[in-house]
């Protein structure tokens, strides 16, 4: 069905005058100039709904977040025909932070300890499915380091390669 994204933006309250497809997502433009992102959403409705009252709390606490768009019906997902699970949030243009610029970098340091600070006075318990093991975190590095020892060694065999190879 080629008009399917726009059978799925008819269930939110907004008036687009274009859409673009990008990385796994549509990119919306509204009618009063407003941006939105319509993403698959694979988690489960209980996790949208907590990302939507995180995502509320942060801009509550003054930290410029994305906000979850409500569908018509005041659902967080929207459900297609095929049981395909989609949300949409607004969408900010911006800019990556400069690295060499010391005032960029300054102000994405205040802006992470405020949203570290924000974050851990959070008082919502998290559902018991989205808790990790207490190893984790351990788990995660033994696997990155795993992952960089191969990157090394693949490195490592193509430089023999190439000084073993005759040149003529």
């Amino acid at each position: 069905m080629y008009n399917r994204t726009e059978i799925i933006l008819e269930a939110y309250p907004y008036e687009f005058t274009d859409v673009m497809k990008g990385r796994g997502a549509y990119f919306c433009f509204c009618r009063d100039g407003s941006r939105k992102i319509l993403k698959e959403f694979s988690g489960s409705a209980s996790k949208a709904e907590l990302l939507d009252r995180f995502l509320r709390y942060l801009n509550e606490r003054g930290c410029v977040a994305e906000q979850i768009i409500y569908t018509k019906e005041g659902q967080v997902l929207h459900t297609d025909t095929d049981e395909t699970r989609y949300y949409m949030r607004t969408w900010f243009e911006g800019r990556e932070c400069d690295t060499r610029n010391r005032e960029d970098i300054l102000c994405a340091v205040r802006r992470l300890a405020q949203f570290h600070t924000d974050t851990a006075a959070f008082q919502e318990e998290l559902p018991q499915t989205m808790c990790k093991t207490p190893d984790f975190l351990e788990q995660e590095y033994r696997r990155h380091i795993k992952e960089l020892h191969k990157v090394r060694n693949y490195i490592k065999s193509k430089k023999r390669e190439m000084n073993l190879k005759p040149i003529f």
